[in-house]
C-alpha cells in the first residue's frame, strides 16, 4: 500500500499536495490519531504513548502535561522526527520547568516515515539535571540522547 500511495502523491500536481496533506489531517483528526491541526508529529506521539503505556490523554487545555497514568502520575510527551535534512535530537522546549507540572517526560524518536525508533521514560529529576535554560525562548531545551538517555533512572521502552 505504501508504494501505491507514494506513487499517487509523487504524480500529484504541486497545487494538489497541500490539499492532500489537509485531507490526510482531517482524516487523522476524525480517527482521533491527532488532536490538533498543527504539525501532527506531537499529536501522533501523544496518542502512541498513551496507548503503549496505558495512559489517558489529558484534556487539550491541560498545562504542563499530556497524559495521566491510572496512579495519577503525569507525563509530558516530547518527540522528534529524524530526516535526512535534520537529524537533530532536540525535543520541544519545556516551559515553566520549575513548576514541576509532570512526573516524567516520555521522549519519542521517529524515523522519517514516523516509525518509532526509540522511546524513553525520563523522570522529572533527570530532565531537570540535563535541561538547559534558553532565555530567548523562555524555556528549557533537552535532547533525546546520552548522557540523559543513558541515566540508570531512565526507562527505555521497546519499540
Amino acid at each position: 500500500m505504501t508504494d501505491e500511495i507514494r506513487s499517487l502523491i509523487c504524480s500529484a500536481a504541486d497545487d494538489d499536495l497541500p490539499r492532500i496533506w489537509a485531507i490526510a489531517m482531517e482524516e487523522m483528526r476524525r480517527r482521533d490519531l491527532v488532536r490538533s491541526s498543527n504539525n501532527p508529529v506531537a499529536d501522533i506521539a501523544e496518542a502512541l504513548v498513551a496507548k503503549r503505556l496505558g495512559l489517558t490523554l489529558a484534556p487539550k487545555v491541560a498545562r504542563g502535561y499530556d497524559a495521566e497514568g491510572p496512579d495519577g502520575r503525569r507525563y509530558q510527551v516530547k518527540s522528534r522526527r529524524l530526516t535526512k535534512q535534520n537529524a537533530s535530537r532536540q525535543l520541544g522546549f519545556l516551559r515553566k520547568l520549575e513548576m514541576r507540572e509532570f512526573d516524567a517526560l516520555v521522549a519519542v524518536i521517529f524515523d522519517a516515515q514516523l516509525d518509532v525508533l526509540e522511546m524513553w521514560e525520563i523522570p522529572y529529576d533527570v530532565v531537570v539535571e540535563h535541561a538547559k535554560y534558553v532565555p530567548t525562548v523562555n524555556g528549557h531545551r533537552v535532547f533525546a540522547k546520552t548522557p540523559m538517555t543513558s541515566d540508570p533512572r531512565v526507562i527505555s521502552h521497546p519499540v
